[in-house]
């Protein structure tokens, strides 16, 4: 499972590295789904 997660955040690295803007959008979103959690 942990090594699911650290494989998906590099992935999720290089391809932040190629598209800053789509990596603003991606992680926007999760800090909304987080907030909606959490509330």
């Amino acid at each position: 499972m942990l090594q699911a997660v650290s494989d998906f955040s590099a992935a999720v690295l290089t391809q932040a590295n190629k598209f800053p803007e789509i990596a603003a959008k991606i992680e926007k979103r999760d800090v909304e789904e987080a907030k909606r959690w959490e509330g």
